[in-house]
């Protein structure tokens, strides 16, 4: 296991603890389980590999986050992500970086200049416009952003069901990873791969 990929699982492990209690096993509904409880409409099911804990949307496949139900959230994720990994460079879309219509509100970024890769969530309004955003970002995209697509279709982020430490509930994502990896919401790879496989690279 590399360094990067240990300090991962360590931030996964801080920030959503109850996924990281799940991984060692067969991930199943909270019902399956003994003593859980779980709060659902009846006939519903949640996401497959899909789990939210303090604002994050997790592929439990992957411990890619895929989502976040709030700003604050996604904020707090970036800023665990940038003190989790001293030396790695990670940081926030440069500001220099948003000079056109939209703002780290709308297209925010977890950005690894030393590797030029970086990771993009943007608002669900704001979703039909990333591939425009990132072509007229001030570096040139190894992959073309008209390839990519949000990890969730918005139409099921704007209410799904998923796991959670308090049982199966209904949330509502306001950002998504927008990748150029095809089904990156339940994908299934290596922790290394949140940057390296569903990044967008840049030069």
């Amino acid at each position: 296991m590399s360094n990067f990929t240990a300090q991962w699982n360590s931030l996964a492990a801080r920030l959503a603890p109850g996924l990281k209690q799940n991984a060692s096993r067969s991930f199943m509904p909270l019902s399956s389980r003994q003593g859980a409880t779980v709060t659902s409409s009846p006939g519903s099911s949640p996401l497959p590999n899909v789990w939210v804990e303090k604002g994050v949307i997790w592929n439990v496949a992957t411990n890619l986050a895929i989502g976040f139900t709030s700003y604050s959230s996604l904020t707090d994720f970036v800023s665990a992500a940038r003190s989790s990994f001293p030396g790695y460079g990670l940081e926030s879309g440069p500001k220099k970086w948003y000079t056109g219509a939209f703002s780290p509100t709308d297209m925010p970024m977890l950005v690894q200049k030393s590797t030029k890769l970086l990771l993009i969530w943007p608002s669900l309004v704001s979703i039909p416009f990333a591939a425009k955003f990132l072509l007229e970002l001030p570096v040139s995209m190894v992959y073309n952003p008209a390839s990519g697509s949000p990890a969730l279709a918005p139409s099921t982020a704007q209410s799904f069901q998923a796991l959670s430490p308090d049982g199966q509930k209904t949330f509502q994502a306001k950002y998504l990873l927008f990748s150029h990896v095809a089904n990156s919401g339940t994908g299934i790879a290596a922790v290394f791969t949140d940057l390296v496989q569903f990044g967008w690279w840049y030069t």
